[in-house]
């Protein structure tokens, strides 16, 4: 039974909704608590009106508000990214903003859930990320937004049963039985496991974030003070260097910027350092440190 899901009932969210059965559990479960709900039909599969539909329907039946990005090839050459992952995460999140600050709420729910977590989890590890937390955090900041994952405590298997228990209409994503992307092999995988194997990687990745629990807070706590004096270098440079290799982490990981490489950190600490003012260091494709 899913319960004691991550909610303040006296808060109004937007939502992300897809169509799929995650989303769709989500949102009947919060939907008293939703200002707006929020669906980007890519149009990159054949079954993504049929998704898109399910999510007008439930909507229209609720008396809930809804906006829809159909993402054209207008939008998508507004991208100068040649991995569809990074620019649907890009367009999506740049959609959620802009319906935030439309109606001045910032807080928003995604549905990711437990098997979410530990495919990112397995992901850093496999490219021996340095990051302080692996998996999915139950709240984060990402993209001037607060994200909140009130299911990340439940698999998905749950979150379909719920859906059919409760007669709401799902889509399935054919892309997700595709060996495409990296996430989705990683998915088939683990969803060969049994219970036993899956718990033990969840141990894992739990024993790891609890030995870094308290060096995560400390540089969260900095990072959190840093954000709020818009990265000010001074006040970068006036913390410990033990510091520092993991604050440049969590900025680059808040603004999406892919790769991120011991490489690009230390080279973003020696501008931070040595960088005189109104020069540039490239940190993406697009994408540029100034320092001013």
């Amino acid at each position: 039974m899913i319960r004691n899901i991550l909610l303040n009932q006296n808060k109004k969210y937007l939502i992300a909704v897809s169509g799929g059965p995650d989303s769709m559990c989500l949102l009947n479960l919060c939907k008293k608590n939703i200002a707006l709900v929020c669906h980007v039909n890519y149009n990159k599969r054949a079954s993504a009106m049929r998704d898109e539909n399910i999510v007008k329907q439930y909507c229209k039946k609720n008396r809930i508000k809804l906006k829809i990005l159909n993402v054209t090839k207008i939008i998508y050459d507004q991208y100068k990214k040649n991995n569809f992952e990074h620019i649907a995460r890009e367009i999506r999140y740049d959609f959620f903003y802009k319906c935030a600050k439309a109606i001045n709420n910032f807080n928003i729910l995604i549905a990711h859930n437990l098997d979410d977590f530990v495919e990112t989890a397995i992901m850093q590890e496999e490219k021996k990320s340095k990051s302080l937390f692996y998996g999915i955090k139950q709240i984060s900041f990402h993209h001037g937004l607060n994200i909140y994952h009130p299911l990340i405590n439940y698999r998905k298997k749950e979150l379909k049963k719920y859906c059919i228990e409760h007669d709401i209409i799902f889509g399935i994503d054919e892309t997700n039985f595709s060996d495409l992307f990296y996430r989705n092999r990683i998915r088939k995988e683990n969803a060969k496991l049994p219970a036993k194997k899956f718990n033990e990687l969840i141990s894992k990745f739990n024993k790891y974030n609890q030995n870094n629990r308290i060096l995560y807070q400390q540089v969260n706590k900095y990072y959190l003070k840093w954000r709020q004096k818009q990265y000010l270098d001074t006040y970068f440079l006036s913390l410990n260097k033990k510091y520092w290799y993991h604050l440049v982490y969590i900025l680059l990981s808040e603004n999406n910027i892919a790769s991120i490489s011991s490489n690009k950190i230390n080279g973003i600490i020696q501008f931070i350092v040595n960088g005189k003012n109104n020069k540039s260091y490239r940190i993406g494709n697009e994408t540029f440190l100034t320092k001013k």
